[in-house]
């Protein structure tokens, strides 16, 4: 049986910054993959936790970072990198659109 389809996230959405939302994990709507498929939050999360696929960062040194599902007790599950103590491999990191 394959594996999970890896794709390289290039770029993010954000909502509009005047929610009210203290932690930027809670900005991020879309994703936006080197193939130019747009994925949503929600599809991203279903994707990875089904194996259906694998997402990473990667900045402009090498350095790369697996995205993970957060599940928080009393808030919507998100997409994050896996804390690798590399700034610049994060989701923040990543140029809008």
């Amino acid at each position: 049986m394959p594996g999970p389809i890896e794709l390289e996230i290039v770029a993010i959405r954000r909502e509009a910054t005047n929610k009210g939302y203290e932690n930027d994990h809670e900005r991020i709507t879309h994703l936006k993959a080197a193939n130019n498929t747009i994925f949503s939050v929600n599809d991203a999360v279903l994707a990875i936790t089904t194996k259906m696929y694998r997402f990473f960062v990667r900045d402009e040194y090498g350095n790369q970072a697996w995205l993970e599902v957060v599940k928080p007790l009393h808030n919507a599950w998100y997409v994050r990198t896996y804390r690798d103590g590399v700034a610049s491999d994060n989701l923040l990191s990543l140029p809008e659109f």
